[in-house]
């Protein structure tokens, strides 16, 4: 690990020499749409195309989720270490809590989601490597994050402030479909990218990685519906 790159991921990171064989909008669409054969073909456990773009999506999408969540609960027990309701009254000091914390915070979300990714597939049998771990997980989570963004970045154009976007929620169906799907499949491609990549039990990645990850996202989404 050099002085330069603290977080010890230079070589996670793509080199100017290095050329992706897929463009951007490829990469995923192969991701999404042939999972097996991007896995089986164009998957690099040593070098990931676009890591900083989608650490910087994730990070500000989780950051984003994550004030809402602390704006509603805050407003509702009138308490609070530091006040979001009052000290982020406007989107100006939202998107800029969100991305500010997002940033960073992304790379603690992509070091500590591998980590319990990599946990998951030693438990599913399958072969566990750090790196591999964090880029299955990365991949999967871009996925329902991105429309997650896009939900926040909605609402950011629909009400006055972000208190009144978490108390009076622009429930869009099409676009909570879109997020419910996404979510589900992210759920798939990250099933198929453990069988193919570290060759996990059936049994093992089925539960691990398919079932108990299905079920959480299912009752997340009975909340949100319940609101």
């Amino acid at each position: 690990m050099s002085a330069a790159d603290p977080f010890g991921i230079d070589d996670e990171v793509i080199s100017q020499e290095y050329k992706p064989k897929l463009n951007f909008i490829t990469f995923w669409l192969m991701l999404l749409g042939q999972p097996r054969k991007f896995f089986t073909e164009h998957f690099d456990n040593e070098r990931s195309p676009y890591l900083w773009l989608v650490l910087g999506v994730v990070g500000v999408a989780r950051a984003a989720e994550r004030l809402n969540m602390q704006l509603l609960t805050q407003f509702n027990r009138k308490r609070g270490p530091f006040n979001l309701v009052e000290n982020i009254p406007d989107w100006t000091s939202y998107w800029g809590f969100a991305i500010g914390y997002g940033l960073f915070g992304g790379l603690i979300y992509y070091f500590l989601g591998g980590w319990w990714y990599n946990v998951r597939i030693g438990w599913a049998g399958g072969e566990k490597d750090s790196k591999t771990a964090r880029f299955l997980f990365l991949y999967s989570e871009f996925i329902p994050l991105v429309f997650s963004l896009y939900h926040s970045v909605h609402e950011s154009f629909q009400h006055d402030t972000p208190l009144d976007a978490v108390l009076e929620p622009d429930h869009s169906k099409p676009l909570l479909l879109a997020i419910a799907l996404a979510s589900l499949v992210s759920v798939f491609v990250s099933w198929r990218g453990v069988v193919t990549v570290t060759r996990a039990s059936t049994v093992g990645a089925l539960t691990w990685f398919f079932i108990l990850p299905m079920m959480i996202y299912m009752a997340a989404f009975m909340t949100l519906l319940a609101r």
